[in-house]
């Protein structure tokens, strides 16, 4: 096979998946076995994968067990999890029992088989149809207890194509009929059905039309069976069905087509894009002015503190190195001068990262539509065709960066060129290019390099924490990481409204630009996954793709906790929280990217709108089957409170105390003008900025009060929820309530291992995750004396990475899912340590201290103390 090519083999495996698809196996054998001799990588396990579904459907069980045993030994992981699960459910079906011809005297209703009467009438046939005819349905199943032809459980699914990632599709049996001894081509209308292993729901009235969720699926076959009247058989009471046990997932692609006629798409009102743009701009600049003022206010009460502590150094006096100029005026020209390097600088980024020039001849050989599709979009602009630079990383990156669309750059890593098809390619750089036009990419670009500022300071002042062995040395180098850090993630915040906007903007241009938004849904499905896969593999997110968050179709963090996801559960019911939620839009402002499933409703919307096939439903109903038939409930769930706005005001109360606090002060201010012009002694609290910035830091205290004991409710003498347990759910079933908030915590109880960066680089616990067999989750520790006491710990015990451990704490669910922790224990073979990595209670007395500290900076303010 080795003359075929991989194209060719390609074609032979798309051949495969479109039989199995039309419910064909039998035909499908022959090509897939030929891709699977002739591919290697993610593309052999899928083909692999959709011939265990094709052998297990025409009864070749041996072929099938053999196949699916080679893949426990894939070296991917989610390969072998997915072989484990389907070789326990690959069991031949028993032979039907032997039983004897009945007698006349004991016909129980049918009429045997004879010459020329099959027992069947055709349903054209109107006379056949009277007082002795029963309507019954009849399944297009070729073999007992194995999945009728065309369902999803008879391998049409196959594995994903990100590189290194296989997400296979699960060739599952199903149950045909509540007696596996029966003859499963005849089943009366009134069997009992499970409605977690059919899909569609049994017809309690006789003749009624067939029903099927799936239009891949053939439809059940109405038939008329000749009846004997007799007297009606004692009814018999249903087998015994597992309704709790849910289907196992598989991964399906519909691939749908291409919109050759498509209307136009209304365009974002210029007036709203620009007011973002300048909201973002004058948002980041002022708070790089304002760290600037912060820190040289810093730097000249650090030295008068240290004339008093060491009066015998000769700097004293007219010699001090005070600043007294005000670093305004340079904070603005250092980022004007950013705005015009930027291109250049991300160049150095780029190429510290692994990076290459590329011509664009050798992405027309390797990706011909994708270099099509770019052509057509630089010549439509009269533009030179952008700078082309490949990335060598696995990781699936497409960016573009520059202010000048003449000096734009193009990077694509060759893991977006690997494990993405051409049209799925051609998606993400159509939506990247279209940040040109509007002048994101320019903002977008400046605003990556100040951000690198801080976070590669961050980054730097870490290593030099891991070298240096003096302990005042190293002590600096720590504080000086974490304050880098805490500002990099304060500059964060002027950047979130205005680059959801852009993105959701992006995608909408995009899918419009190549006519299958079904493609960029898809790509965006298979970058999460390998963004996990990589996470995974290397024990941590990758920080390069931390560092230029801002250029990237997709949020790391939100990709990472999906893509890992995606392989075991379905992703409507964990994207209907971002569809569904009402208060999604305040609780994602610390998104930078907008929420999966807004985007994927989009795309879905988009493809309705051109008369295509969505990729991925985005309806409440197609959520709830999938969740019920996927998805067991939770037991012991603790009930959500309802969602009304003083659910979210409860959430919120640290914000809505300090806007309390700001009204008062407000009210205040009107009474001081007041009194001032009656000439009352109340008119110095006129326009008095103390009471504003007072009142504001304690009504925040305040509010972290108020929302203590219904943030963090008890968790000791509880039953939490166990995951990871062989009878206990998957942790998808915790994350798959639409209107849940973060206030709405699940007591749980987690094993798995845990992943973070190692060392300094990690010294604020900012980066803990805790990987699953059912996928991954974001890990919050805390310790009491807040990130002081953190840093604390991290220099007497770093955090064992990579060790099995049990989480216990609050799952809460948000934009971003994670779980606040209240201990931490390392699991070495079959038992479990006592002793908790964490403080115990922490995230209770953190907040406290908080809560606390705000009050007293707001006495501080209103009693008129200067710190500085």
């Amino acid at each position: 096979m080795a003359e075929l090519g991989a194209e060719g083999a390609r074609s032979q495996l798309q051949a495969g998946l479109a039989a199995l698809k039309q419910g064909k196996p039998a035909a499908a054998i022959a090509p897939l076995e030929t891709a699977s001799a002739t591919l290697t990588g993610a593309e052999q396990a899928r083909a692999q994968a959709a011939l265990v579904g094709a052998y297990r459907a025409v009864g070749q069980w041996a072929k099938a067990i053999a196949l699916c045993e080679s893949l426990l030994n894939h070296p991917n992981p989610q390969v072998r999890q997915w072989a484990t699960q389907a070789r326990s459910q690959l069991k031949p079906p028993p032979p039907p029992p032997l039983t004897p011809k009945p007698k006349a005297a004991e016909d129980p209703g049918f009429v045997p088989l004879e010459a020329g009467n099959a027992g069947f009438v055709p349903l054209t046939d109107p006379q056949a149809i009277g007082k002795r005819t029963q309507v019954v349905r009849v399944a297009l199943n070729p073999h007992p207890g194995s999945p009728a032809l065309g369902s999803p459980a008879s391998g049409s699914s196959a594995l994903g194509s990100s590189p290194g990632s296989a997400t296979p599709g699960s060739a599952t049996p199903g149950s045909s009929s509540a007696d596996p001894g029966a003859n499963p081509a005849i089943a009366p209308t009134t069997a009992p059905t499970s409605p977690l292993k059919s899909d569609r729901p049994p017809s309690a009235v006789a003749g009624s039309p067939p029903w099927s969720p799936n239009p891949d699926r053939p439809p059940a076959v109405m038939a008329v069976v000749t009846t004997v009247e007799t007297t009606a058989p004692e009814a018999q009471p249903p087998a015994a069905t597992d309704a709790q046990t849910p289907e196992p997932y598989s991964v399906q692609w519909r691939n749908g087509g291409r919109a050759d006629r498509r209307t136009a798409l209304t365009p974002r009102p210029w007036g709203q894009r620009l007011v973002s743009q300048a909201i973002a701009i004058v948002l980041l600049a002022w708070i790089v002015q304002q760290s600037v003022l912060l820190g040289t206010a810093t730097y000249n009460k650090l030295l008068d503190w240290l004339s008093v502590l060491l009066p015998w150094l000769p700097i004293w006096g007219e010699a001090t190195p005070y600043i007294t100029d005000d670093p305004s005026v340079s904070a603005w020209i250092a980022l004007g001068l950013l705005f015009l390097g930027s291109p250049w600088l991300l160049d150095e980024v780029m190429h510290r990262w692994g990076s290459q020039t590329r011509k664009f001849s050798e992405l027309s050989a390797q990706r011909p539509e994708t270099a099509r599709l770019l052509q057509r979009l630089v010549r439509s602009r009269n533009r030179p065709v952008p700078y082309l630079r490949l990335l060598t990383t696995d990781l699936p990156v497409v960016v573009v960066y520059g202010w000048l669309p003449a000096q734009a750059r193009l990077a694509i890593s060759q893991g977006a060129i690997d494990g993405l098809s051409d049209g799925e390619l051609a998606t993400l750089v159509a939506a990247q290019y279209s940040q040109i036009d509007r002048g994101d990419s320019a903002i977008a670009s400046w605003a990556t390099v100040v951000l690198l500022l801080p976070y590669g300071l961050h980054q730097w002042a870490a290593q030099l924490a891991e070298t240096w062995q003096l302990w005042p040395a190293k002590l600096g180098a720590v504080g000086l990481s974490a304050l880098a850090y805490g500002l990099y993630r304060v500059e964060r915040w002027a950047l979130f409204g205005w680059s959801r906007s852009r993105q959701a903007e992006a995608d909408r241009l995009g899918a419009a630009e190549t006519g299958d938004p079904n493609a960029l849904a898809r790509a965006l499905v298979k970058c999460g996954a390998a963004v996990a896969e990589q996470a995974i593999a290397n024990r941590a997110l990758s920080p390069w793709l931390v560092a230029i968050e801002l250029l990237l179709p997709f949020s790391p963090t939100c990709a990472a906790i999906e893509g890992s996801f995606h392989p075991i559960a379905p992703p409507e019911p964990l994207w209907a929280w971002g569809r569904r939620n009402p208060y999604r839009t305040w609780l994602q402002l610390n998104h930078t990217h907008p929420l999966t499933g807004q985007r994927m409703a989009t795309l879905a919307e988009l493809a309705v709108r051109w008369r295509l096939e969505p990729e991925f439903e985005a309806s409440d109903r197609a959520a709830q089957d999938q969740q019920q038939r996927y998805l067991p409930p939770l037991p012991r769930a603790r009930p959500l409170r309802p969602t009304t706005p003083q659910t979210l005001w409860l959430q919120s109360g640290p914000w809505v105390g300090m806007v309390a606090g700001v009204g008062v002060a407000l009210l205040l201010w009107v009474i001081g003008g007041l009194g001032r012009l009656l000439n009352h002694p109340i008119g110095w609290m006129w326009a008095d900025r103390s009471l504003l910035w007072g009142l504001a830091w304690m009504g925040c205290g305040l509010g972290i009060f108020l929302r203590l004991n219904a943030f963090f409710p008890e968790i000791r003498g509880r039953l939490p929820l166990i995951f990871n347990h062989a009878d206990g759910p998957p942790l998808a079933s915790a994350l798959a309530e639409p209107n849940a908030l973060p206030i709405d915590a699940v007591m749980v109880k987690v094993s798995g291992r845990l992943l973070g960066r190692s060392g300094w680089a990690n010294g604020l616990w900012q980066d803990l995750w805790l990987q699953t067999p059912s996928g991954l989750l974001p890990l919050h520790l805390a310790s009491r004396w807040g990130w002081l006491g953190t840093l604390i710990r991290q220099s007497r015990q770093e955090l064992p990475i990579g060790s099995p451990v049990m989480v216990t704490g609050w799952l809460r669910r948000g934009g971003i899912p994670w779980i606040d922790v209240e201990s931490l224990n390392l699991v070495q073979g079959r038992f479990t340590s006592t002793t908790s990595l964490v403080s115990p209670d922490a995230h209770p007395l953190r907040s406290v201290l908080l809560g606390a500290i705000a009050v007293a900076i707001g006495f501080s303010i209103l009693m008129r103390y200067r710190w500085f």
